[in-house]
């Protein structure tokens, strides 16, 4: 199960910079975060209802006022960190942002050992630090980031650290065949849910099924992400889960990379020096060490 885990955090970080690109992409086209919000979270339920199908009998959703007010706290964190960062892409390119969200890692140790009491060893917190330094570090570019994209950020970090937390919990009060099936069928009746409180604002603006159908990449992949980053918490824990989430700053650059290279609109080519690729690796470097010192401080 550790390398299990270990694997569906990677995956977890490839999905989330593919996600992350893709919610660029429609924002450019259509100029709205709001839509790609609302429309994203009501296909995100297609995905989520044939997971409950493929794995009907197999797992036991337990109805507690407990579990309830965790599904509903992580549902309103997520909207109001999914809100913050696609307002932060009207401002910063989205793999810089992507990077940044690996200040996460930081918040959420201090959180860990400040208010959950769970103490870190002197290599984890070495781990926590290199890590957070490499995420921020790997696309520094000497750009200031815009304030009102910082104020942004700290709203998605904040909002994402309690919608993994409530969900981690809500995870635990449910009941599975294997840990894998527990956390997919947990996560994925959670966005039922948040599909079906989102459903009634499509009434109130004007949309197509074309729209509609452009949210797919971001949401399925999205959707994939969660997946299997939430299993990846249940099984290896919300801090080491988001050192291996924060890989997503090296992906994001990979498929920048990529998608400058093959000229797709929307992803124009930024000036690099060679001193910002040796940066990008040695970053590249330290998380990679970051992720095998907190294995080994366990």
């Amino acid at each position: 199960m550790y390398v299990l885990g270990f694997t569906a955090g990677l995956f977890s970080a490839i999905l989330a910079s593919c996600s992350y690109v893709a919610s660029k992409g429609f924002i450019n086209r259509y100029k709205s975060p709001l839509r790609l919000m609302a429309l994203s979270l009501v296909f995100m339920m297609i995905p989520a209802a044939l997971t409950l199908l493929c794995l009907m009998g197999r797992y036991e959703l337990i109805f507690t006022q407990r579990n309830i007010l965790m599904v509903l706290g992580a549902q309103a964190s997520f909207v109001l960190g999914q809100f913050a960062l696609f307002r932060a892409l009207h401002y910063v390119e989205a793999s810089r942002y992507s990077s940044l969200l690996g200040l996460k890692i930081l918040v959420l140790s201090l959180i860990y050992v400040g208010i959950l009491r769970e103490p870190l060893s002197l290599q984890q917190w070495i781990a926590v630090i290199l890590c957070t330094i490499s995420a921020v570090g790997i696309n520094y570019s000497g750009l200031r980031i815009p304030l009102k994209a910082f104020v942004f950020l700290l709203i998605t970090l904040s909002g994402y650290i309690c919608s993994d937390i409530c969900h981690v919990e809500y995870i635990k009060g449910n009941i599975g065949t294997t840990p894998l099936i527990q956390a997919f069928a947990s996560i994925s009746f959670s966005y039922i849910c948040l599909g079906l409180i989102t459903l009634p604002t499509l009434f109130f603006f004007k949309w197509t099924f074309r729209e509609f159908g452009a949210t797919a990449f971001y949401g399925g992949s999205w959707f994939l992400s969660m997946l299997t980053l939430f299993f990846c918490f249940y099984q290896m824990g919300l801090v080491y889960g988001s050192v291996l989430q924060a890989t997503r700053g090296l992906f994001s650059i990979v498929l920048g990379a990529l998608l400058v290279y093959y000229k797709v609109p929307g992803h124009e080519a930024a000036e690099t020096s060679r001193k910002d690729w040796i940066r990008r690796i040695v970053m590249a470097i330290l998380m990679i060490i970051a992720v095998g010192l907190y294995a080994g401080g366990k």
